[in-house]
């Protein structure tokens, strides 16, 4: 038996033979049978292991995954807000530092399933014109917790929602393979969703009844290298809609997907306090966010299972003065990778962050339509936002919020009325719970629809072109998301910009060298309308 030193090190006495049975050394197989077990430095964070039973008979290679005891409650880093609040409905929401359970208890109680960093808790058959208190309770997948949020206040509208929910995201091919895609997007309030798809019609359906304002459906059992039509619906909880979005289409890989993710930005690291900070990096697919780091004693590993293009992972309950390092990593929706980062190592701050976030581009409009304004304001530091709004200076009685912690903010506040004078004001917040609240800005929505799509106003271009990568950018009149689709003689390839800007760039990897690739952008507006336009020869 051979016990590893308190470093995690060990070393064991070998006899040099091929063979156990008549080697001269050993009597029976049982004889070069050893347990092994891998003591880690104390406070590591990693559970002792013992391997029974390892035949070892000549110098032989292991390969050992520790397991991480995870013992630290989760944090919940900004909310609980209550929003999109209706005459019987609301809509909890709040962030976690890690994946953790969501309950909502109080004068209703909602337990969903899963585990999220994101939780947005839908209430229904609520009372119109009712006061309700809620708190909001988190535990991690080890059991740490709950982590506790509220009580928060809210009050139900008097009178029912007639309007249909407004697609203000998307849709979006996020994840594509030779027999399935997955179709993202985002509507203004929860509602269900539906996707239309077919080969020359859109004939199959496949939908989801859930009520939530992010969208995800897996079309499953499609056939290789062909190319398929979508449209996406959704209809809200009283009935309102089905809202469509344009037609789209995708085109199915010629082969199942045996690339890993890439790790084309970051990882960064930003608002370094003392006991915290932000991880932020990019990949060219949607992929998971994992997050190791140590201070050379203790060890933690962070994991959420979410596919996603931009990661971001706030790290808390650091200690002060402290050198850390970090490594990120992601994996596919198909199991590639994972793809691991160069270590980078930061140390942590003396002093608590008293400061509250800043404005570094003050909230302004960046859309108005008949029936939606959107807020853009960039912050120095992640943080949450808070959209107070009303048609009186003076009573700001409605609120949209983003509990999620980032610095560039765009916010889109829908079912307005038209031809009306809106005032609105916004409240951000770090991690810490500091809190920057800005003046009060008016603006009047649109009198009739804007029916008119995106227009280009610079046309898709290659910003970079590398051995096997590019980057295009392009520009269009009002904020627009989009999609590339790069094809050369033997290669198809696509890109997503999910999120509605008038800038916008797509980096596309993997390409083959010396190829040339015909390309074509769409981009689809906030009022559902879309453009498209050809570039080619990179």
């Amino acid at each position: 038996k051979t016990i590893s030193a308190s470093d995690g090190s060990y070393r064991m006495v070998l006899y040099p033979t091929d063979t156990c049975i008549g080697s001269g050394y050993y009597s029976s197989d049982a004889d070069c049978l050893y347990d092994i077990t891998i003591i880690p430095p104390a406070a590591s964070g990693f559970a002792q292991l013992t391997i029974p039973d390892y035949s070892i008979i000549s110098d032989k290679f292991a390969q050992i995954v520790m397991t991480f005891a995870d013992n630290t409650a989760p944090l919940i880093l900004s909310g609980p807000f209550a929003t999109n609040l209706s005459d019987n409905s609301a809509l909890i929401q709040w962030q976690t530092n890690e994946p953790a359970s969501s309950e909502v208890n109080g004068d209703v109680t909602v337990i969903p399933a899963g585990f999220r960093t994101v939780h947005s808790v839908l209430l229904e058959n609520l009372t119109a014109a009712t006061s309700y208190s809620v708190s909001v309770f988190s535990a991690d997948e080890a059991g740490n917790g709950p982590a506790t949020g509220g009580p928060i206040g809210f009050t139900t509208l008097a009178t029912p929602d007639t309007k249909a929910p407004v697609i203000i995201g998307g849709p979006m091919v996020t994840k594509l393979s030779d027999s399935s895609a997955m179709i993202e997007w985002q509507t203004s309030e929860p509602a269900d969703g539906r996707v239309s798809f077919g080969i020359g019609n859109l004939g199959q359906v496949f939908s989801h009844t859930d009520l939530s304002t992010l969208h995800q459906i897996e079309l499953t059992g499609l056939d290789a290298a062909t190319l398929y039509g979508y449209q996406v619906s959704s209809s809200d909880l009283p009935g309102n809609g089905p809202t469509l979005s344009p037609e789209m289409d995708f085109k199915t890989l010629t082969a199942p997907d045996i690339t890993a993710p890439l790790i084309i930005r970051g990882p960064m690291i930003t608002n370094v306090t003392d006991t915290g900070m932000t991880v932020l990096w990019s990949t060219d697919e949607p992929a998971n966010s994992g997050l190791s780091y140590n201070d050379g004693a203790t060890y933690e590993v962070m994991n959420d299972s979410a596919l996603i293009y931009e990661h971001s992972v706030q790290l808390t309950g650091l200690t002060p003065t402290t050198l850390y390092t970090l490594t990120v990593s992601a994996s596919d929706a198909t199991g590639n990778g994972p793809t691991l980062s160069e270590p980078v190592s930061v140390t942590t701050l003396q002093t608590p962050d008293t400061l509250p976030p800043r404005f570094v581009t003050a909230p302004a409009f960046c859309n108005v339509n008949h029936q939606l304004i959107r807020l853009c304001w960039d912050t120095d530091e992640p943080a949450s936002a808070l959209v107070r709004y009303g048609v009186d200076e003076a009573g700001l009685n409605l609120a949209e919020t983003r509990t999620q912690l980032i610095s560039h903010h765009s916010i889109p506040i829908t079912g307005l009325e038209s031809n009306t004078l809106y005032y609105l004001q916004v409240v951000t917040q770090d991690a810490e719970g500091n809190e920057a609240t800005s003046g009060v800005l008016s603006i009047k929505t649109a009198a009739l629809p804007d029916n008119a799509p995106p227009a280009f106003t610079k046309q898709g271009a290659a910003a970079y072109v590398g051995n096997d990568k590019v980057v295009i950018e392009w520009e269009t009149d009002k904020p627009a998301d989009g999609v590339v689709d790069c094809e050369s003689a033997t290669h198809s390839i696509r890109g997503n910009a999910p999120e509605k800007k008038g800038k916008q760039s797509v980096t596309l990897t993997n390409l083959q060298p010396n190829a040339t690739y015909n390309c074509q952008i769409r981009v689809i507006g906030t009022n559902g309308q879309s453009a498209t336009a050809a570039m080619g020869g990179q």
